[in-house]
């Protein structure tokens, strides 16, 4: 889905990209730049560490209006505007959405990095593990004393410091993570993947082989197009430009693939399964060619649905990527065809098999939110944070920040940014 991204800051990220690294062509580990205070932050573990907390994940696609977050350099693109979504919204507590609105003019406010974590909470139950699960539960004390790091989407422009100020305040702590979507014709945009970096976040760029006002049907970018070579000028261009300026960035290229939503999915525009394999491994050996070796490759489905295309048949093999990613919602009854979903529902059969399909890999919740309709949002974000705890291999969680087909936001109400503050600020 295509969409606009809320803004966070000062947290990092050393977890997942010192545990990526294995990816195919000789791509060497990545070390995070980011800073806190005045050093580097502690190498994150299951266990908040003396100066902070492993990183967090989120997600959900779209362009939506909040904060400005670009790279300057970005391509000139038309005015981005209101738009209805292309099918399939989320099928199986997941999905695509689509639409965006213009970006606000940011105002670059300096902001101060937020507080270390003090002491860790007092101890807390161990939750069950899930009927039928294979995620064993983690000790009382990991789970009383781990917060899984937070990331949040950002709008589409340059980084709005103002804006990730008050979501920071908001929330209590700062995104760990701050994810964009971009499409192909965007140029990378360095100068605003150094401006995530130094607010103490890791970029996460979800790149989409899309033009994002053009709907689902665009056989110029069916996945064959790009194993033949035809982007090729493009690919060179982006991974020049990451290779050249050498920090880390998680890139996400066409998520949620086993969906119908999208150019790229299975199923459209004439793509199989195979194709989507084929171009995946060949961007990211273009990549590692050129000495892109600092990005880390995050292969993200939804999650699976009736009818959705097996998992199996779509992943690139563990040589080229370093992390496993995730999209899921809880739509509640703000749509016809869904109900209210606890993030157990949401997310445990879709883990159970990423986790056979890529052993060992990292995890991240790469797209997530919750409507208010049909239940209590702020219990919601409470068991998110219990749920989220108790997965040892995940290593954070991406919100979708956006008011689109249901409000989404994590400050929807007073109690559900309350609830996000009690389940993810680290006790100081």
């Amino acid at each position: 889905m295509r969409r606009a991204r809320m803004i966070g800051a000062a947290l990092l990220l050393p977890a997942l990209l010192s545990q990526a690294g294995t990816t195919h062509a000789a791509t060497a580990p990545v070390t995070s730049r980011a800073v806190v205070a005045d050093g580097p932050l502690p190498a994150a573990t299951g266990s908040a560490v003396a100066g902070g907390a492993a990183p967090a994940v989120t997600s959900h696609s779209q362009h939506a209006a909040v904060v400005a977050v670009a790279w300057p350099g970005e391509v000139t693109m038309t005015a981005r505007t209101t738009a209805s979504t292309p099918s399939g919204q989320g099928k199986g507590g997941g999905g695509g959405k689509g639409g965006t609105t213009a970006p606000a003019e940011p105002v670059p406010v300096p902001v101060a990095p937020l507080p270390l974590p003090g002491e860790p909470a007092p101890p807390a139950p161990v939750p069950e593990p899930p009927t039928g699960s294979t995620t064993p539960a983690p000790a009382a004390d990991d789970v009383a004393r781990r917060t899984v790091p937070l990331g949040v989407t950002v709008p589409w422009g340059p980084l709005d410091a103002q804006a990730l100020a008050a979501t920071a305040a908001t929330v209590g702590v700062g995104p760990s993570y701050l994810q964009w979507y971009t499409g192909w014709g965007e140029a990378p945009d360095v100068a605003k993947l150094q401006a995530v970096v130094d607010a103490g976040a890791v970029p996460v760029v979800t790149w989409e082989p899309w033009v994002w006002t053009d709907g689902v049907t665009q056989p110029r970018f069916a996945m064959s197009t790009v194993v033949a070579g035809d982007h090729d000028a493009y690919l060179t261009a982006w991974a020049d430009a990451l290779a050249a300026w050498g920090g880390p960035v998680m890139l996400r290229f066409a998520h949620e693939a086993n969906g119908d939503w999208y150019p790229w999915s299975a199923g459209v525009n004439g793509t199989t399964a195979a194709d989507h394999v084929a171009a995946w491994r060949h961007v990211h050996d273009l990549f590692a060619a050129r000495g892109a070796h600092a990005v880390q490759w995050v292969w993200a489905p939804n999650v699976v649905y009736p009818g959705s295309t097996p998992l199996t048949a779509l992943y690139p093999g563990g040589d080229y990527v370093d992390v496993v990613g995730v999209d899921g919602y809880n739509w509640g009854t703000s749509v016809a065809w869904e109900r209210w979903r606890t993030p157990a529902e949401v997310f445990d059969p879709t883990l159970a098999e990423l986790r056979a399909l890529a052993p060992g890999k990292p995890l991240l919740v790469t797209e997530t939110a919750s409507t208010e309709l049909g239940g209590d949002k702020a219990a919601w974000v409470a068991a998110l944070g219990t749920w989220a705890a108790a997965q040892p291999d995940l290593g954070g969680v991406i919100w979708f920040d956006e008011n689109k087909e249901t409000d989404w936001r994590l400050s929807s109400s007073p109690t559900s940014a309350a609830a996000f503050r009690a389940a993810f600020a680290p006790e100081r």
